[in-house]
């Protein structure tokens, strides 16, 4: 979805990079993040958000897992969600104005279970909303939106599928211009669609 979004505004999924939270659990990890405070091993090394932030001017950042990293984690992202601006402990400055920022989360999964997407929506935001040692109400407020995915329907997985043929059989068609893929008649394609070369 984020490189997709990539493309989409900036032209290219190399504007979108991804930080997987699980890296970030424990507390002496975070630095790596953040950097360290003065007098601590690692102050002189630079963050991994100033990198990023003063590395790419723009584009898709992706904070994967959210759920999984550690509270000071989400503590450091309040200055960045709400101002667009970031300073490390080392006093590193980097700017996330022109970057969006989206946090992927398997939290509270439970809810979806033997209940319809409607339902599970609404138990998800109530148990997301009082689980202030997860998520603080801080942290909550700075988003512009928190979304729930649903199912991909039939139809919009034949699309998927579809795109995804068609940009094999196109980079393909260079060194094998004999090889045609044709999804007429394959069983569960509903879409009269045949991909010409």
């Amino acid at each position: 979805t984020g490189e997709q979004l990539a493309v989409k505004i900036f032209g290219s999924k190399d504007f979108c990079k991804v930080i997987p939270m699980g890296s970030y659990r424990e507390k002496h990890a975070v630095s790596k993040l953040i950097s360290a405070p003065p007098g601590y091993s690692g102050y002189d090394d630079k963050s991994l958000l100033a990198e990023i932030g003063q590395s790419m001017p723009f584009g898709v950042l992706i904070f994967d897992e959210i759920e999984k990293a550690h509270p000071d984690v989400r503590q450091a992202l309040l200055d960045i969600l709400s101002t667009g601006q970031f300073e490390a402990l080392n006093g590193d400055k980097a700017d996330f104005r022109n970057i969006i920022i989206l946090a992927t989360s398997n939290y509270a999964q439970e809810v979806w279970i033997d209940n319809d997407f409607e339902t599970g929506q609404a138990m998800f935001m109530d148990t997301l909303r009082s689980d202030v040692q997860t998520f603080s109400p801080e942290y909550l407020d700075r988003h512009d939106a928190i979304l729930c995915t649903g199912p991909l329907s039939e139809e919009a997985l034949q699309r998927i599928i579809l795109k995804e043929i068609k940009n094999i059989q196109t980079v393909s068609y260079r060194k094998h211009p004999e090889l045609h893929i044709d999804v007429n008649g394959v069983e569960g394609f509903t879409v009269d669609h045949c991909l010409s070369r």
